[in-house]
Protein backbone atom coordinates (compact mmCIF):
# COMPACT_ATOMS: atom_id res chain seq x y z
CA UNK A 1 0.00 0.00 0.00
CA UNK A 2 1.44 3.25 -1.16
CA UNK A 3 1.03 5.16 2.58
CA UNK A 4 3.31 7.76 1.21
CA UNK A 5 0.46 9.02 -0.82
CA UNK A 6 -1.46 9.44 2.07
CA UNK A 7 0.86 11.46 4.27
CA UNK A 8 0.74 14.02 1.30
CA UNK A 9 -2.92 14.08 1.18
CA UNK A 10 -2.63 14.97 5.06
CA UNK A 11 0.04 17.74 4.08
CA UNK A 12 -2.55 19.43 2.11
CA UNK A 13 -5.59 19.93 4.93
CA UNK A 14 -5.56 23.18 6.84
CA UNK A 15 -4.00 23.38 10.26
CA UNK A 16 -7.36 23.37 12.84
CA UNK A 17 -6.35 25.10 15.99
CA UNK A 18 -4.38 22.79 18.26
CA UNK A 19 -6.12 20.40 20.08
CA UNK A 20 -5.19 19.26 23.97
CA UNK A 21 -7.30 16.17 23.53
CA UNK A 22 -5.00 13.03 25.37
CA UNK A 23 -1.28 13.70 25.48
CA UNK A 24 1.31 15.48 22.89
CA UNK A 25 0.67 18.36 20.40
CA UNK A 26 -2.03 17.78 17.87
CA UNK A 27 -2.62 20.75 15.49
CA UNK A 28 -5.71 18.82 13.91
CA UNK A 29 -9.51 19.45 15.35
CA UNK A 30 -11.48 16.45 15.48
CA UNK A 31 -13.51 18.06 12.61
CA UNK A 32 -10.10 18.18 10.54
CA UNK A 33 -9.08 14.71 11.64
CA UNK A 34 -12.59 13.43 10.37
CA UNK A 35 -11.97 15.43 6.70
CA UNK A 36 -8.75 13.95 6.33
CA UNK A 37 -9.47 10.15 7.66
CA UNK A 38 -12.06 10.63 4.64
CA UNK A 39 -9.32 11.07 2.15
CA UNK A 40 -7.23 8.64 3.72
CA UNK A 41 -10.60 6.33 3.28
CA UNK A 42 -11.03 6.92 -0.35
CA UNK A 43 -7.26 6.15 -1.21
CA UNK A 44 -7.67 2.82 1.16
CA UNK A 45 -10.43 1.65 -0.87
CA UNK A 46 -8.39 2.43 -4.15
CA UNK A 47 -4.93 0.55 -3.00
CA UNK A 48 -6.10 -1.72 -0.68
CA UNK A 49 -8.43 -4.89 -1.72
CA UNK A 50 -11.32 -4.20 0.45
CA UNK A 51 -13.86 -6.96 0.31
CA UNK A 52 -17.23 -5.82 0.61
CA UNK A 53 -18.87 -9.19 1.18
CA UNK A 54 -21.85 -8.56 2.60
CA UNK A 55 -21.62 -11.27 5.37
CA UNK A 56 -18.29 -10.15 6.71
CA UNK A 57 -19.54 -6.70 6.12
CA UNK A 58 -22.48 -7.19 8.64
CA UNK A 59 -20.77 -9.18 10.55
CA UNK A 60 -17.35 -6.93 11.23
CA UNK A 61 -19.51 -3.77 11.23
CA UNK A 62 -22.03 -4.80 13.69
CA UNK A 63 -19.49 -5.92 16.50
CA UNK A 64 -17.56 -3.02 15.55
CA UNK A 65 -20.52 -1.03 16.56
CA UNK A 66 -20.90 -2.71 19.55
CA UNK A 67 -17.66 -1.82 20.27
CA UNK A 68 -18.08 1.43 19.98
CA UNK A 69 -21.29 2.31 21.76
CA UNK A 70 -20.27 -0.03 24.81
CA UNK A 71 -16.86 0.86 24.65
CA UNK A 72 -16.46 4.79 24.56
CA UNK A 73 -17.68 7.40 26.19
CA UNK A 74 -17.23 9.96 23.74
CA UNK A 75 -16.93 8.55 20.10
CA UNK A 76 -16.10 11.45 18.10
CA UNK A 77 -16.19 10.09 15.16
CA UNK A 78 -18.32 8.15 12.92
CA UNK A 79 -16.16 4.79 13.11
CA UNK A 80 -16.27 2.27 9.75
CA UNK A 81 -15.26 -1.18 9.44
CA UNK A 82 -14.06 -3.09 6.86
CA UNK A 83 -12.50 -6.36 5.79
CA UNK A 84 -9.42 -6.11 4.14
CA UNK A 85 -8.32 -9.72 1.75
CA UNK A 86 -4.73 -10.05 3.16
CA UNK A 87 -2.66 -13.07 4.14
CA UNK A 88 -1.32 -10.60 7.06
CA UNK A 89 -2.16 -11.19 10.22
CA UNK A 90 -3.02 -7.70 10.83
CA UNK A 91 -5.58 -4.64 11.36
CA UNK A 92 -5.00 -0.90 10.95
CA UNK A 93 -6.79 2.17 11.50
CA UNK A 94 -6.38 5.41 9.85
CA UNK A 95 -7.00 9.03 11.70
CA UNK A 96 -10.90 9.37 11.39
CA UNK A 97 -12.31 6.45 12.72
CA UNK A 98 -11.60 4.42 10.04
CA UNK A 99 -10.69 0.31 10.93
CA UNK A 100 -9.97 -2.04 8.68
CA UNK A 101 -9.20 -5.62 10.16
CA UNK A 102 -7.02 -8.28 7.92
CA UNK A 103 -9.11 -11.72 6.07
CA UNK A 104 -5.97 -13.66 8.26
CA UNK A 105 -6.47 -12.33 11.55
CA UNK A 106 -9.99 -13.39 11.50
CA UNK A 107 -8.45 -17.19 10.35
CA UNK A 108 -5.96 -16.55 13.16
CA UNK A 109 -8.27 -15.65 16.27
CA UNK A 110 -9.36 -18.41 18.16
CA UNK A 111 -12.27 -16.81 19.50
CA UNK A 112 -14.30 -13.34 19.18
CA UNK A 113 -12.95 -12.26 22.11
CA UNK A 114 -9.51 -12.06 19.99
CA UNK A 115 -10.96 -10.37 17.38
CA UNK A 116 -12.33 -7.27 20.12
CA UNK A 117 -8.96 -6.99 21.76
CA UNK A 118 -6.97 -6.49 18.57
CA UNK A 119 -9.67 -4.11 17.07
CA UNK A 120 -9.62 -2.66 20.48
CA UNK A 121 -6.49 -1.73 20.03
CA UNK A 122 -6.63 -0.17 16.77
CA UNK A 123 -9.41 1.87 18.09
CA UNK A 124 -7.25 2.81 20.54
CA UNK A 125 -4.96 4.36 18.51
CA UNK A 126 -8.41 6.40 17.20
CA UNK A 127 -9.10 7.29 20.68
CA UNK A 128 -5.72 9.02 21.69
CA UNK A 129 -5.78 10.26 18.21
CA UNK A 130 -2.09 8.92 17.27
CA UNK A 131 -1.83 9.36 13.61
CA UNK A 132 -2.58 13.38 13.92
CA UNK A 133 -0.04 13.59 16.74
CA UNK A 134 2.48 12.29 14.36
CA UNK A 135 1.58 14.10 11.67
CA UNK A 136 1.96 17.30 14.07
CA UNK A 137 5.36 16.28 15.03
CA UNK A 138 6.55 15.93 11.59
CA UNK A 139 5.34 19.20 10.98
CA UNK A 140 7.42 20.36 13.68
CA UNK A 141 10.38 18.02 12.39
CA UNK A 142 10.27 19.32 9.07
CA UNK A 143 10.03 22.87 9.83
CA UNK A 144 12.96 22.71 12.17
CA UNK A 145 14.91 20.89 9.07
CA UNK A 146 13.64 24.12 6.89
CA UNK A 147 14.59 26.45 9.49
CA UNK A 148 18.15 24.90 9.92
CA UNK A 149 19.02 24.60 6.21
CA UNK A 150 18.24 28.33 5.77
CA UNK A 151 20.63 29.37 7.90
CA UNK A 152 23.16 27.26 6.26
CA UNK A 153 22.24 28.62 3.41
CA UNK A 154 21.24 25.06 1.44
CA UNK A 155 17.78 26.85 -0.35
CA UNK A 156 16.86 23.27 -1.08
CA UNK A 157 16.12 22.34 3.11
CA UNK A 158 12.28 22.88 2.45
CA UNK A 159 12.57 18.94 1.04
CA UNK A 160 14.36 17.71 3.92
CA UNK A 161 11.91 17.84 6.03
CA UNK A 162 9.80 16.22 3.41
CA UNK A 163 12.18 13.09 2.71
CA UNK A 164 12.15 12.45 6.84
CA UNK A 165 8.71 12.56 6.86
CA UNK A 166 7.96 10.48 3.61
CA UNK A 167 10.75 8.37 3.75
CA UNK A 168 11.97 7.68 7.64
CA UNK A 169 11.79 5.03 9.51
CA UNK A 170 8.82 5.89 10.78
CA UNK A 171 5.80 6.40 8.29
CA UNK A 172 1.99 7.24 9.40
CA UNK A 173 0.92 4.15 10.94
CA UNK A 174 4.63 2.94 12.63
CA UNK A 175 3.41 4.53 16.20
CA UNK A 176 6.70 4.14 19.12
CA UNK A 177 6.22 1.95 22.25
CA UNK A 178 4.20 4.54 24.65
CA UNK A 179 1.63 4.67 21.53
CA UNK A 180 1.29 0.94 21.16
CA UNK A 181 1.09 0.14 24.93
CA UNK A 182 -1.21 3.50 25.24
CA UNK A 183 -2.83 1.39 22.50
CA UNK A 184 -2.85 -1.70 24.27
CA UNK A 185 -4.35 -0.66 27.45
CA UNK A 186 -7.58 0.76 25.55
CA UNK A 187 -7.71 -2.81 23.68
CA UNK A 188 -7.75 -4.17 27.09
CA UNK A 189 -10.60 -1.23 28.40
CA UNK A 190 -13.16 -2.22 25.53
CA UNK A 191 -12.79 -5.59 26.12
CA UNK A 192 -13.29 -5.10 29.57
CA UNK A 193 -15.94 -2.78 28.79
CA UNK A 194 -18.14 -4.79 26.28
CA UNK A 195 -17.98 -7.49 28.34
CA UNK A 196 -15.80 -10.10 26.49
CA UNK A 197 -12.79 -11.74 28.31
CA UNK A 198 -10.62 -9.08 28.93
CA UNK A 199 -7.11 -11.41 29.02
CA UNK A 200 -7.96 -12.09 25.18
CA UNK A 201 -5.77 -9.39 23.64
CA UNK A 202 -2.64 -10.90 25.80
CA UNK A 203 -4.21 -14.45 24.92
CA UNK A 204 -3.20 -12.89 21.10
CA UNK A 205 -0.14 -11.50 21.94
CA UNK A 206 1.17 -14.85 22.88
CA UNK A 207 -0.13 -16.61 19.88
CA UNK A 208 2.05 -14.03 17.95
CA UNK A 209 5.35 -14.84 20.06
CA UNK A 210 5.55 -18.03 19.22
CA UNK A 211 4.32 -17.41 15.35
CA UNK A 212 7.59 -15.40 15.91
CA UNK A 213 9.50 -17.78 17.77
CA UNK A 214 9.16 -20.15 15.53
CA UNK A 215 8.26 -18.70 11.96
CA UNK A 216 9.82 -15.13 12.44
CA UNK A 217 7.63 -11.97 11.51
CA UNK A 218 7.38 -12.47 7.54
CA UNK A 219 7.35 -16.15 7.78
CA UNK A 220 4.49 -16.23 9.81
CA UNK A 221 2.94 -14.25 7.95
CA UNK A 222 2.43 -11.22 10.68
CA UNK A 223 2.92 -7.58 10.19
CA UNK A 224 5.59 -5.35 12.04
CA UNK A 225 2.85 -2.74 12.96
CA UNK A 226 0.79 -4.98 14.60
CA UNK A 227 3.78 -7.90 16.19
CA UNK A 228 7.20 -6.11 17.16
CA UNK A 229 7.01 -2.14 18.26
CA UNK A 230 7.31 -2.97 21.07
CA UNK A 231 8.16 -6.44 21.16
CA UNK A 232 5.39 -9.07 22.32
CA UNK A 233 6.65 -10.12 25.16
CA UNK A 234 6.31 -6.48 26.94
CA UNK A 235 2.76 -5.81 25.66
CA UNK A 236 1.79 -9.32 26.94
CA UNK A 237 3.26 -8.21 30.50
CA UNK A 238 1.69 -4.78 30.37
CA UNK A 239 -1.65 -5.96 29.35
CA UNK A 240 -1.96 -8.29 32.15
CA UNK A 241 -0.45 -6.13 34.92
CA UNK A 242 -3.71 -3.43 33.25
CA UNK A 243 -5.81 -6.29 33.64
CA UNK A 244 -4.82 -6.90 37.48
CA UNK A 245 -6.13 -3.35 38.30
CA UNK A 246 -9.33 -4.16 37.54
CA UNK A 247 -12.05 -5.83 39.75
CA UNK A 248 -12.52 -9.75 38.72
CA UNK A 249 -14.53 -10.16 35.36
CA UNK A 250 -17.95 -12.70 35.93
CA UNK A 251 -18.55 -15.06 33.16
CA UNK A 252 -16.56 -12.96 30.81
CA UNK A 253 -17.72 -13.73 26.60
CA UNK A 254 -15.23 -15.22 24.42
CA UNK A 255 -17.10 -16.44 21.67
CA UNK A 256 -20.28 -15.99 19.77
CA UNK A 257 -22.44 -18.09 17.27
CA UNK A 258 -22.25 -15.62 14.81
CA UNK A 259 -18.34 -16.10 15.13
CA UNK A 260 -18.19 -19.37 14.87
CA UNK A 261 -20.67 -19.25 11.83
CA UNK A 262 -18.13 -16.60 10.49
CA UNK A 263 -15.15 -19.06 11.07
CA UNK A 264 -16.64 -21.30 8.90
CA UNK A 265 -17.62 -19.08 5.97
CA UNK A 266 -14.47 -17.85 5.58
CA UNK A 267 -12.96 -21.48 6.46
CA UNK A 268 -12.48 -22.10 2.31
CA UNK A 269 -11.06 -18.64 1.43
CA UNK A 270 -7.27 -18.16 0.57
CA UNK A 271 -6.51 -14.69 1.12
CA UNK A 272 -4.29 -12.50 -0.79
CA UNK A 273 -0.89 -12.46 -0.23
CA UNK A 274 0.50 -8.79 0.26
CA UNK A 275 2.11 -7.29 -2.70
CA UNK A 276 5.81 -6.58 -3.14
CA UNK A 277 5.95 -2.39 -2.43
CA UNK A 278 8.28 -0.88 -5.51
CA UNK A 279 11.69 0.07 -3.79
CA UNK A 280 12.15 3.80 -3.14
CA UNK A 281 15.16 6.18 -4.76
CA UNK A 282 17.97 7.05 -2.87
Amino acid sequence: MKRYAFLLIALSFPVMGCSSSGTGLNFYSYQSEEGMGNQFASEVSKEMKIMHDPVLDQYITALGQKMITKGLDDPHFAYTFNVVDSSEVNAFAIPGGHLYVNLALLKEAENEAEVVGVVGHEIGHVIHRHGTKKMTDSQLLQAGAYVAAKASGDESGQYVGMGVMLFGQAGLLKYGRNAELEADKSGVDILYRTGYDAHALASFFRKLLKIEQERGVKGGGLSELLATHPPTADRIQQAEAYLATMPVQNNPVKNSPEFEKIRKYIAPMKPTPPTTQPQKKQ
